[in-house]
């Protein structure tokens, strides 16, 4: 009975280790420097793996310079 009672909870944490997601490629850095919030670049939230039109030129060139959104509704998010 003892051995269960460690062992179980030992195999939970590393079930939670196992399970938990990889680092992302996104950098706060990139907030700061653009000076954005992650919803821009970001559809959901980081870890959500999709891009919005903004994020996918982000990859693209590194910076927003040259950047127009695509119609009204992305002026909301337009970066600045």
């Amino acid at each position: 009975m003892k051995t269960l009672q460690w062992l179980l909870p030992g195999l939970i944490a590393c079930g939670g280790v196992l399970l938990t997601p990889p680092r992302s490629s996104a950098k706060p850095d990139y907030t700061k420097k653009e000076h954005v919030q992650c919803v821009v670049c970001h559809e959901g939230s980081w870890q959500s793996g999709k891009y919005t039109p903004a994020g996918h030129y982000y990859m693209e060139h590194r910076t927003f310079k040259g950047y127009k959104p695509a119609g009204p509704s992305a002026q909301k998010d337009k970066p600045r």
